[in-house]
């Protein structure tokens, strides 16, 4: 997953840098950043969240506080698509500062703590859930 945060915010760098410079650009590659994003939300949402069964205490708040996060992100991405097709500038200033954290607790906490919580055939299963979407894509 650390390669799939690693894409998106590259896409959001460049988003950034292309925005200042050419608008048309821009937009397309908020599209880009768009779908890497939906498409990782649903990689984790799908094969994550729901493969992992046995969730208990601060695992379940962890998954829920995620998925509430998922939702305020697409919010943003739909207010800023919005102030592009409309010609309005566009403050992603929110949405770059939410996915840097998002990115960073999952990394730095979610995952190392999913890593050490699920024995090999649940690793597999995973996998073999997150192949499956990709390939469907």
């Amino acid at each position: 997953m650390q390669n799939e945060h690693d894409k998106i915010i590259a896409f959001l760098f460049k988003f950034e840098k292309s925005f200042e410079n050419d608008r048309k650009l821009s937009g397309e590659i908020f599209k880009g950043l768009k779908n890497e994003l939906l498409a990782h939300f649903t990689l984790e949402e799908v094969a994550i969240f729901n493969m992992y069964g046995n969730m208990k205490g601060e695992e379940v708040e962890y998954v829920f506080d995620l998925l509430e996060e998922h939702g305020e992100i697409k919010n943003i991405m739909d207010r800023i698509g919005m102030n592009l097709s409309s010609g309005d500038n566009a403050d992603f200033s929110a949405l770059k500062e939410r996915l840097l954290r998002h990115a960073n607790f999952e990394r730095l906490t979610f995952y190392p703590m999913l890593d050490r919580q699920i024995n090999n055939e649940q690793r597999q299963l995973i996998v073999g859930k997150i192949m499956e979407i990709k390939n469907l894509n």
